[in-house]
């Protein structure tokens, strides 16, 4: 009876360790996943504000109210919060992609490693077995 207690016990502990251990995990892919989805987001903004300057450079310039660099600075200023703003608001749909195709790519590295893990370990047991 008490052997059965004790088994029951430590059949009790190793769930809730694996429990810790499961919710530890789930923490830290969490953690991950939202520095993908920033970094996302963040290539998306420096892609718009290449891509705006650009098109801004096709615009001759108007010599009306003169030009300085002050003018310049601040307009480029503007334009990068301006990028900013339309990247966090969702964008053109760029950092939603790499996000996916990111992510994908993640889970079938990390899937590719554990069918070599595990088969690794059934080789091991195989040559435990015939030895």
């Amino acid at each position: 009876m008490i052997d059965n207690i004790s088994t029951s016990m430590s059949r009790i502990d190793q769930m809730n360790t694996e429990a810790k251990l499961k919710a530890a995990q789930d923490a830290k892919e969490a953690k991950e996943d939202a520095k993908l989805k920033e970094a996302c987001k963040g290539f998306e903004a420096m892609f718009l504000n290449m891509m705006y300057r650009e098109m801004r450079n096709t615009v001759p310039k108007n010599e009306l109210f003169g030009n300085s660099n002050a003018d310049d600075i601040l307009r480029d200023m503007l334009d990068t919060q301006m990028v900013d703003n339309i990247a966090d608001g969702g964008g053109v749909g760029l950092a939603d992609m790499l996000y996916k195709q990111l992510k994908f790519d993640a889970k079938a590295k990390a899937d590719m490693a554990q069918r070599h893990f595990n088969k690794s370990d059934n080789n091991k047991e195989s040559l435990d077995i015939k030895a």
